[in-house]
């Protein structure tokens, strides 16, 4: 006959609570019977988000296994021990298994003038290689207000220093944020609201990493909404940029270049934007009038998977691509006439794609090199994919590009 010692018959490391911040545990089930322990079998078996892997199994030795973890989540454990007559019980038990690993926040280093807001971005993968999941928000110390589900901070009315701590699982990491009223652009760049977005946007740089927030419907109408900041350009021209971190206070935002008339709601410009899940190229031929956009699905923005993303104007005829690695370069539709003009404002440009929520992106500078596969193309292997789809021969590329 088979008896128990106790009704704890599984021992879990750590036991109580049963919670796991790396990739194994001990299980132990001790037990015993009359016609001797090692004539006892113990088959384990797990419910939850991922198959689970044991060092022996249905053996006399699995009274004691190591459980492997491929994925973070609750698992219900229960082994099965039966004796050489057959006869069975089972016993039970459950282990927490958090997530653990180095967690980044974007923009790690930021300043805001007092009463602004930013939309904070936080991720990294975890001891399984999955990307962080649930991660909260708190104020570590100084003042503000922050949303705790998606990094949405307010900086209170007066100046000093706050730092904010992300938390997932095991793991947190802090950052902190200057209040302070000397907020700097990049030299030769302006920053303002386009179309009078609800909720208003800024920007500020800090050694040619650039964070821009701005709320704002976008541009898909005959009139926009969305913060720029800009500059004075001319023909030719190109601009390339890392989208580093992209984060809505509660939508799908967008963020991008774009090249554009005036400051007008409603003139004609070109954008390559991106969105946590798509890349597109938008246009408007001509004041007040609709808006062409051709966009292509991605893998998700985040932090472990910047954006590249360059818009090229050549006589006005303009060209969008992006890459996913900052080498190999992929036109996102076919080129386009745009009365753009031999003088017309360049930059970046983020909208919330809602009238009541903001969105912040930082921006990170592309650094070519003269062999950087910003050049070739699939359908002229010896032309990149600006110069192919828009006249420019390499040479004038490449010395476009380091001109930057």
């Amino acid at each position: 006959m088979l008896s128990l010692r106790s009704m704890n018959v599984i021992g879990v490391t750590p036991t109580a609570p049963s919670i796991v911040s790396g990739t194994t545990t001990n299980l132990r089930a001790p037990a015993s019977d009359d016609a001797g322990e090692n004539g006892l079998t113990y088959s384990w078996s797990a419910t939850g988000p991922a198959a689970v892997s044991y060092s022996d199994n249905g053996t006399n030795t699995a009274k004691n296994v190591v459980a492997t973890f491929h994925k973070a989540g609750n698992y219900n454990f229960v082994v099965t021990i039966t004796d050489s007559a057959g006869q069975s019980t089972t016993s039970a038990v459950a282990v927490n298994v958090l997530q653990s690993g180095a967690i980044a926040i974007s923009p790690s280093v930021v300043s805001l003038a007092p009463g602004k807001s930013i939309v904070l971005a936080a991720g990294g993968v975890d001891q399984f290689g999955n990307e962080f999941t649930g991660i909260s928000w708190s104020i570590a110390s100084g003042n503000g207000m922050i949303n705790p589900t998606n990094g949405f901070y307010t900086a209170p009315t007066t100046t000093g220093t706050v730092v904010i701590k992300a938390t997932a699982g095991a793991s947190s990491k802090t950052t902190s944020l200057t209040i302070t009223n000397a907020i700097s652009v990049p030299s030769g760049f302006s920053d303002g609201d386009i179309g009078a977005p609800a909720k208003a946007g800024w920007a500020w740089d800090k050694n040619g990493t650039t964070t821009v927030t701005g709320g704002g419907t976008g541009f898909s109408r005959t009139s926009d909404q969305f913060n720029f900041l800009r500059t004075i350009s001319g023909n030719p021209q190109i601009m390339v940029t890392q989208v580093a971190s992209l984060a809505s206070s509660g939508s799908t935002p967008a963020a991008g270049l774009m090249f554009r008339t005036s400051t007008d709601a409603n003139s004609i410009f070109a954008a390559v934007t991106a969105t946590p899940t798509s890349v597109a190229f938008s246009s408007r031929a001509t004041t007040g009038g609709a808006v062409t956009s051709v966009a292509i699905p991605l893998n998700a923005l985040s932090l472990t998977q910047p954006l590249w993303v360059g818009l090229l104007d050549i006589l006005n005829t303009v060209v969008a691509a992006y890459s996913t690695d900052g080498n190999t370069w992929h036109p996102i539709a076919a080129a386009r006439i745009l009365p753009i003009g031999n003088k017309f404002l360049g930059g970046y440009v983020v909208s919330a794609l809602s009238s009541s929520a903001v969105a912040t992106a930082v921006f990170r500078p592309y650094i070519p090199t003269l062999n950087s596969t910003f050049q070739p193309s699939a359908a002229a292997p010896n032309r990149s994919v600006f110069s192919t789809v828009s006249l420019i021969s390499d040479t004038e590329l490449k010395r476009l590009l380091h001109a930057m």
